[in-house]
């Protein structure tokens, strides 16, 4: 129903009744008829929208009709006369009810007036032209309600729901309020509401739109589709609350409780949980328990709305046994440790099977759980100085990072990070030299078990005297800029890329032809634990491939830049097809760390010089077979001058 148009029409009726109840007068039939059809079809276009074009014609008609009765004389001096009342009119376009009840209020006034005895008889014709004018008035504004009328205005939007269940009660955002309705026609001067997934009586239902705005006299039409199965979450993201974990290891499920029903997933992953039915959901987690170490949720419940996401923190301790807390195992010292110890341990639930290999700043264990093979890297508290070296303790820069290291492993280019374990307390004992929390709690990364072995492996056997060779080594280099052009991207520096880093995820075979076949997408950077954000300080180093300004920046506390591992990437290259190590800094570097590690800075950074003097005259001399462009790769990787070397993505479209 028009509200507006019936109390214009009703105040129209009172006008026309007021003149002519007041001054007695005598209407034409055919102009009586006008009158009453345009009130009648004002009052029936109250009620329905589709009348309102007739209200508009009949409106105007009775405007019009005295005039068209006047002799042609004597239409143009009283044409005037239209052109005031249907200006006067137009106002009710915009108020019309209230101009109308204007207009109604003038005529009564200047009606009884002209009968006071203050009235001058001279001006009697004037007031009753005055009178006349506001009486034509009448159905002019009338006639322009009706016009707005017919666009809409005064109707009510309704919004038609139909595929529900007949009575049952859906929730939606109404007008930007949550309400839960049980009707199937929403009314209003303007609607606006917000869909979501209905369930109702074990079955989804899903609207064909998510938000639908209606506006005066408009329809519209949501319709539901009936299903057994959960809407997607990303068609209806607002529909959902998003729980997502930090520092689980990522091959565990997890789970979350909200408004009394549990949710799991992998904790790699995000769990959704609908919230169809409700603004928001009280949520609480769990405590999760994998053999003997316990992770616990620092905020442990709350509350959460629709399209909101929750970040759930997870700090591990160990819970130790009486057996543990009374057994001292005949251990060795932490700078003469030997990583077989581990051979038969559970360690972090992974039964340990051998060790795989022993690098500067660790050690890598091959490890089964639930049938599955992993690689453990056991991180060394008392790395060799000749190899990798950890200038200071980069263990909570790890953990800090662990998620985001983590999300970064999934890109195949890279050995998959599962979870990551480094217990503050643990690591501080172990730092005091505590040789027993070592073996117990060592700090770890869980890594995806890689079949192929490494490309320090593969030059050491007799493919690397084939002439296939140079090519393998050209795509080992072209995969391994693949995957370092997107850590530089995601703004990390791995800052250990050599050969004993890089992984094949699959068995190679035999024979140099189905080495070099089998080679291509199987090759994987692995050790993404050294990595750092660019700009931040760097902690370690090999000095076998990294470039002298890396070392100089552990001295002067720089920051990480991607073009030291572009060098370390020319370096491996380089070694990998000469098939021995011949840096001719590597030495120079070793003794700069020594110096630095005994406190003589001022000799350290002579030795930095040296080596950079070294480097600037080395001309590197590679194999007569060896690709132009992975020859033109390497001699610009080495460059002393970081600004000479390609970057990554250069590397890439080079080799390719």
């Amino acid at each position: 129903m028009n509200k507006q148009l019936l109390t214009t029409s009703i105040i129209a009726t009172l006008g026309v009744f007021l003149v002519y109840f007041h001054y007695k007068l005598a209407l034409d039939n055919l102009y009586a008829l006008i009158i009453m059809a345009s009130l009648a079809s004002s009052y029936i276009g109250s009620f329905t929208r589709y009348f309102t074009p007739i209200s508009v014609l009949l409106s105007f008609l009775a405007l019009a009709y005295p005039f068209l009765s006047l002799p042609s004389s004597l239409l143009p001096s009283f044409l005037i006369y239209f052109f005031i009342a249907l200006g006067i009119g137009i106002i009710a376009i915009a108020i019309p009810w209230v101009w109308e009840l204007v207009i109604f209020i003038l005529l009564a006034l200047f009606s009884f007036a002209h009968e006071a005895s203050f009235l001058n008889v001279h001006f009697m014709h004037t007031y009753l032209n005055i009178i006349s004018v506001l009486y034509l008035s009448l159905f002019s504004a009338l006639g322009f309600a009706d016009l707005s009328a017919a666009a809409g205005k005064g109707y009510p939007g309704l919004i038609k729901i139909e595929g529900l269940p007949k009575n049952s009660t859906w929730y939606a955002e109404v007008n930007g309020v949550f309400k839960a309705e049980n009707r199937d026609l929403i009314k209003g001067k303007r609607v606006e509401i917000t869909f979501c997934p209905q369930f109702i009586s074990g079955y989804y239902f899903i609207p064909d739109t998510v938000n639908i705005t209606v506006k005066e006299g408009r329809k519209k039409v949501v319709k539901f589709d009936k299903t057994d199965k959960i809407p997607p979450a990303d068609k209806f993201p607002h529909c959902f609350a998003y729980f997502q974990c930090k520092g689980l290891p990522t091959n565990i499920q997890w789970s979350v409780i909200v408004n009394n029903v549990e949710y799991s997933a992998p904790a790699s992953s995000i769990i959704t949980v609908p919230l169809f039915n409700t603004k928001e959901g009280l949520w609480n987690a769990k405590e999760i328990t994998i053999g003997n170490i316990s992770f616990k949720p620092t905020l442990n419940n709350g509350a959460i709305k629709r399209g909101e996401k929750t970040i759930i923190e997870y700090v591990s301790f160990v819970q130790q046994t009486t057996q543990q807390q009374n057994t001292k195992p005949n251990l060795p010292p932490l700078d003469k440790w030997d990583p077989k110890i581990w051979i038969g341990k559970e360690m972090y639930g992974y039964k340990i099977l051998s060790v795989i290999g022993t690098g500067g700043n660790g050690y890598v264990l091959k490890a089964e759980k639930d049938g599955s093979l992993y690689a453990i890297k056991v991180f060394s508290i008392s790395p060799s100085s000749n190899v990798t070296i950890s200038m200071t303790s980069n263990f909570d820069l790890i953990f800090k990072e662990s998620e985001t290291l983590k999300n970064l492993s999934t890109n195949p280019k890279f050995v998959r990070i599962y979870g990551i374990y480094i217990d503050s307390n643990n690591l501080r004992s172990v730092l005091k030299g505590n040789a027993e929390v070592y073996y117990n709690y060592p700090p770890a990364i869980i890594m995806e078990y890689m079949m192929g072995g490494t490309s320090l492996n593969l030059a050491e056997s007799q493919i690397a005297y084939s002439t296939q060779w140079p090519l393998i080594v050209k795509e080992i280099i072209k995969e391994v800029a693949e995957a370092l052009a997107f850590l530089h991207s995601n703004s990390f520096v791995h800052l250990d890329v050599k050969p004993e880093n890089i992984f094949f995820s699959r068995d190679l075979g035999k024979y140099p032809e189905e080495v070099y076949r089998n080679i291509m997408g199987s090759v994987k950077l692995g050790d993404l634990g050294s990595s750092v954000r660019i700009g931040e300080k760097i902690t370690q180093a090999t000095p076998g491939y990294c470039p002298p300004e890396q070392i100089e920046a552990i001295i002067l506390g720089k920051g990480a830049n991607p073009k030291m591992d572009i060098f370390a990437l020319g370096m491996t290259a380089y070694t990998l097809l000469i098939l021995k190590k011949d840096n001719p800094i590597s030495n120079i570097l070793n003794m700069t760390i020594d110096s630095y590690l005994s406190g003589n800075v001022s000799e350290a950074m002579k030795s930095i010089q040296q080596a950079k003097q070294v480097l600037s005259s080395w001309r590197p001399i590679l194999p007569q077979n060896t690709p132009q462009d992975l020859a033109n790769m390497i001699i610009r990787s080495l460059s002393l001058n970081p600004e000479y070397r390609p970057t990554a993505e250069e590397i890439v479209r080079g080799l390719n």
